[in-house]
């Protein structure tokens, strides 16, 4: 917690310039983008990817590139997921306290406090979300909550005590995914308790995409479409398996579906509206991909920033301005060059239980630049910076 502390602290110490643009007395949020690449989506005007906890939106008219964070826009701090309703046009954030801003097109943040603030014993983190006609399903590890995303409140709750990975409206059947198991009932009818549900056990932690009021897609370790087929107050799941792999995410696209296997695997897989006509297609680096454009058009997520992919064309690689690893560790100001520097740390005697690669960047201008040594340092085990007085180039 002192570390913590000592960093934000010293983070405080910029260059003048810095201090100068953001005001004498102010904070300054300085954002990681690091190897964890989590999720992109098009919002049509906007595009939103989520990295190392940190929430970044590019502007496509006005080519801004900006890091969205509670200094600014946001309610919280460390960001888990991102689902964006394709229909409704609202980006749905979600942190790891269990809070929720909701990111309206137009710019405006809704916050939803609602299971963050309530005062109940159990978990409460938030383990997926999906769409429905008027409502978004939020599965928690207590149970469910509907919320209405016309007056963006809660519409109803339901307490279980037991996790729920995935919650999901496919016509007019709700699908709780818990472990093992797959729960259904009507979604129209009142269900106390996960005893009032039918169940099936055929399930690995699956977390689901509806597709229309028959058809869903599954993600478990494989990745399948699944078709519902009614016999009286039972249903019975036929199911087409597309991948033996896991799928990271599943978006919807103009054009149909999109499916990622990124970072894992160097490929996605599109599918028309009815999740018919799958199409593998290999990337030249592990990219998540995400379109609200044109066919063949993609807004596409690495390690290298993100860039634009129109048929066999891509721009350059954007990158925001911010630390390239997570696990900062030690920070030092260097009087001689008027930059702040900040490292991350190997396996050592304080942190001997953890074994992180060794990073270093320095605050530079306002930029933070990269200056890790290469070749890596063997095995890490790196502290902290010290520099040489009497010489500038080395430390």
């Amino acid at each position: 917690m002192m570390i913590k502390k000592l960093l934000i602290a010293m983070l405080m110490l910029l260059p003048l310039a810095a201090i100068a643009q953001n005001g004498v007395g102010t904070w300054k949020i300085h954002p990681v983008f690091g190897s964890d690449i989590k999720n992109i989506v098009d919002a049509g005007n906007k595009v939103y990817y989520l990295v190392s906890g940190n929430l970044y939106c590019y502007d496509k008219e006005t080519e801004e590139n900006n890091h969205y964070n509670k200094g600014n826009k946001l309610s919280d701090v460390t960001v888990t997921n991102i689902y964006y309703n394709t229909i409704k046009k609202y980006l749905v954030v979600v942190y790891d306290n269990a809070n929720i801003d909701i990111i309206e097109n137009s710019g405006k943040v809704i916050n939803m406090p609602d299971i963050k603030n309530a005062e109940i014993n159990a978990d409460k983190s938030i383990n997926d979300v999906t769409f429905a006609s008027g409502a978004a399903y939020v599965a928690t590890d207590f149970g469910y909550v509907v919320i209405n995303d016309a007056k963006f409140e809660v519409k109803e709750s339901r307490m279980f005590g037991q996790k729920l990975v995935s919650v999901a409206q496919v016509g007019k059947w709700l699908l709780l995914s818990q472990s093992d198991k797959i729960y259904y009932g009507l979604a129209d009818k009142h269900m106390e308790q996960l005893s009032d549900f039918k169940t099936v056990v055929s399930n690995d932690n699956g977390r689901f995409v509806p597709i229309d009021d028959t058809h869903f897609f599954l993600l478990t370790g494989w990745f399948a479409k699944y078709m519902l087929k009614e016999n009286g107050d039972a249903l019975t799941f036929e199911n087409q398996v597309i991948a033996q792999t896991t799928a990271t995410n599943v978006q919807r696209t103009k054009a149909g579906f999109v499916a990622n296997f990124a970072p894992r695997h160097s490929y996605y897989y599109t599918m028309d509206s009815d999740g018919s006509n799958v199409v593998k297609h290999e990337t030249e680096d592990a990219e998540l991909v995400s379109s609200q454009e044109a066919q063949n058009t993609w807004w596409a997520l690495s390690t290298n920033g993100i860039r634009r992919i129109e048929g066999d064309k891509a721009s350059a690689y954007l990158r925001p301005n911010a630390l390239t690893f997570e696990n900062a560790f030690f920070s030092v100001y260097d009087n001689a060059r008027k930059e702040l520097w900040v490292s991350s740390t190997g396996t050592n005697y304080f942190i001997s239980a953890q074994s992180y690669e060794t990073g270093i960047n320095a605050l530079r201008g306002g930029q933070w630049v990269n200056v890790t040594p290469a070749p890596a340092i063997e095995g890490g085990g790196t502290y902290g910076p010290l520099f040489d007085p009497n010489d500038s180039t080395t430390y």
